[in-house]
């Protein structure tokens, strides 16, 4: 599938149009950071509700966005509007069962949380400097379900492991207090696509 106008829906630093090169890119955030070359069209939003026309975007990305907001089931409802018929959805997150969960330990990673249920972490700041935020502990399965309510059909999973050995060569001249593992995924990914015969006629900037 063409891939001519991409959204990268809470951009960031701007990072994904670093790695890719799509004949339109679009970023947004509540915050957009000025474009880091030529020809990314960047604007403010609120991605539970955007101001894009309906069926606008090839593909909407949405990395490591969705833990931190509070209206999930709204934020995916809105990338389907925004989407094409036949257009896809690619979701990255920190994986939900081991972030903020446990801690590593010489042989392994230990789980201090029950992972069973849903949580809210108040006040979080991301490398100690944005913030605060609110972090919301979403079992996996949580994503997928509303997701699929939200008229997306799932075509692809991943969970990411930090490959070790690759790592501590990257890392040897590095400083970090943060201790990797291998033994758990540290992201996972999911892909949806909206149905070529799935024509959204709310017009701009309604999510119904």
């Amino acid at each position: 599938m063409s891939t001519k106008c991409v959204l990268d829906a809470g951009c960031g630093t701007g990072w994904l149009f670093d790695e890719l090169s799509p004949s339109e890119a679009w970023q947004c955030d509540l915050a957009p950071p000025p474009s880091r070359r030529a020809g990314i069209r960047s604007s403010r939003e609120d991605i539970t509700s955007m101001s894009y026309p309906s069926g606008t975007f090839d593909v909407v990305v949405s990395s490591l966005v969705l833990m931190w907001v509070s209206e999930l089931s709204a934020a995916l409802r809105e990338f389907h509007r925004v989407a094409k018929p036949g257009g896809r959805l690619v979701v990255a997150l920190v994986h939900p069962y081991f972030a903020h969960a446990g801690h590593v330990v010489s042989d392994g990673f230990v789980i201090n949380r029950d992972l069973s249920q849903e949580q809210e972490l108040s006040d979080y700041f991301i490398s100690g400097v944005v913030g605060p935020l609110t972090y919301y502990h979403r079992r996996p399965e949580t994503y997928y379900n509303e997701a699929l309510l939200a008229g997306w059909r799932l075509t692809h999973f991943l969970d990411w492991f930090v490959d070790m050995e690759h790592y501590e060569r990257f890392a040897a001249d590095r400083r970090t207090a943060t201790r990797r593992t291998g033994w758990v995924p540290t992201f996972t990914f999911f892909v949806g696509e909206k149905d070529l015969s799935d024509v959204d006629t709310s017009g701009s900037g309604d999510a119904g």
